[in-house]
C-alpha cells in the first residue's frame, strides 16, 4: 500500500514553527505536533493558546500566510493533504 502523503510529496517533517508571546520580543512558539490519521494530517498543540490562530503557507520565507478554516481549540485536521505546507501559530 502506498503512503498517501508520500504520493503527494508531503513529508511530516516539513513544519515550520513561528510565533511570539504577547508583550515580548523573544520567540516562544507554541509547540505543534503533526500526526497522520488514515491519510489525513492532524496539527495539534497544548491548551493555553486561545489567543493564537493557526496559519499555513506553501513557502516559509516572504510567503502569504493564510488562516486555516475549521481550526478547533487544540487541533486542525486536513482530510486531503497535498504538496508541501508550512504551519505557524500567530498571536491575534
Amino acid at each position: 500500500m502506498t503512503d498517501p502523503l508520500k504520493a503527494t510529496g508531503m513529508e511530516i517533517g516539513e513544519v515550520e514553527l513561528l510565533g511570539t508571546m504577547a508583550g515580548t520580543s523573544a520567540m516562544f512558539p507554541p509547540a505543534l505536533t503533526i500526526s497522520r490519521e488514515q491519510g489525513a494530517i492532524r496539527v495539534s498543540w497544548l491548551p493555553g493558546y486561545a489567543n493564537y490562530r493557526l496559519q499555513a503557507s506553501t513557502t516559509p520565507a516572504g510567503a502569504v500566510w493564510e488562516d486555516l478554516p475549521g481550526v478547533g481549540e487544540r487541533s486542525y485536521l486536513d482530510p486531503k493533504p497535498s504538496g508541501r505546507r508550512f504551519f505557524r501559530m500567530l498571536h491575534r
